[in-house]
């Protein structure tokens, strides 16, 4: 390597550790400028697209967190920053993919539990407050998602005409097992919209779109996040009364995730709750809370047994049930 070289790989190295201090209390206005006069090196955007890397690389740590109010600062914490990073490179498909996916999945982990704790409370205002958030925050994830989608192939609205136009659309354009992540968490931010607004005759009329999409992930790779696609296929079926589907769906499910709590927890709620299998729903409940630790998957352990107490505890949760006895 040249002197130049050198030069650049440890001024790279520098700006990047200083891009990191600089993101903890700015955003994309000012890191550039900041970097700028701590440095004298004005940076490009190579720099911005290698901590995105980075930053994705390192994102799954939060996976291993054991405690629910650290890793709910973490993750609000978080979106200014990979905000700000989008802002400096636009085209990054890292940056793009991190937008998709931290935006589902604060709305569905964090949002959600505050709309129920509300609901819980009987403060139906508070509750409706977060309902708007975490379906505004499924929106910006879905807004990500088709942008990460059509860098990879245009066409997207124009294929959604029906179901046969979006199935060969998706079948002509993503073939490749590393496809399954970007659509999975497309679908989720389409799915999970729906869940926060099933007023909305428009919003729901788009199911199926997240349907036709959970059903190619599966194909690319159905055990993608330990089965998730099957898991969300399964409350699907069950919100749409095809039960002998949805519980395919979640046997899938589970196998693929070895018992994986999410599944458990969902098939209490969208399967067990709506039969009124009184058995089924609290021995789904009382498996995630007796499920045993493994580190890759804590957290969402730790949001699954938060719910699963609330849903065994308070009889609120149960009324739509309709258990006898």
């Amino acid at each position: 390597m040249t002197v130049m070289g050198l030069f650049e790989a440890g001024s790279r190295g520098l700006i990047s550790a200083l891009l990191a201090g600089a993101l903890s209390f700015c955003t994309s206005g000012c890191v550039r400028e900041y970097v700028y006069i701590q440095t004298g090196i004005f940076p490009e955007p190579m720099i911005f697209e290698d901590a995105l890397a980075w930053t994705r690389d390192g994102s799954a740590v939060i996976n291993n967190m054991h405690d629910y109010e650290v890793a709910k600062e973490a993750a609000y914490g978080g979106m200014g920053q990979i905000e700000g990073l989008h802002k400096l490179v636009p085209d990054n498909e890292d940056g793009l993919l991190l937008l998709l996916k931290a935006w589902s999945g604060i709305a569905f982990a964090f949002m959600e539990d505050d709309r129920q704790e509300a609901l819980e409370k009987k403060d139906e205002t508070l509750a409706a407050y977060h309902e708007a958030r975490a379906r505004a925050g499924f929106k910006r994830a879905r807004f990500y998602g088709e942008e990460l989608i059509g860098h990879r192939a245009p066409g997207f609205k124009a294929a959604q005409r029906n179901a046969d136009t979006l199935r060969a659309w998706l079948k002509s354009n993503f073939d490749e097992k590393e496809d399954a992540e970007p659509l999975l968490w497309l679908a989720f931010s389409i799915v999970g919209r729906v869940a926060f607004d099933l007023d909305n005759p428009e919003t729901v009329a788009e199911l199926w779109i997240g349907v036709e999409i959970l059903e190619h992930v599966v194909k690319l790779d159905p055990t993608i996040e330990n089965g998730t696609a099957y898991t969300m296929l399964g409350a699907t079926h069950a919100g749409l009364q095809q039960y002998d589907l949805a519980k395919s769906d979640f046997e899938k499910a589970l196998e693929i995730g070895h018992g994986l709590v999410t599944a458990k927890l969902t098939m209490a709620e969208r399967y067990y709750c709506p039969k009124r299998d009184k058995k089924g729903y609290f021995d789904a409940l009382n498996a995630v809370l007796a499920a045993r630790d493994i580190p890759d998957q804590r957290l969402i352990s730790v949001i699954s047994q938060r719910r699963a107490r609330r849903y065994l505890d308070n009889k609120y949760w149960q009324q739509d049930c309709a258990f006898e006895g």
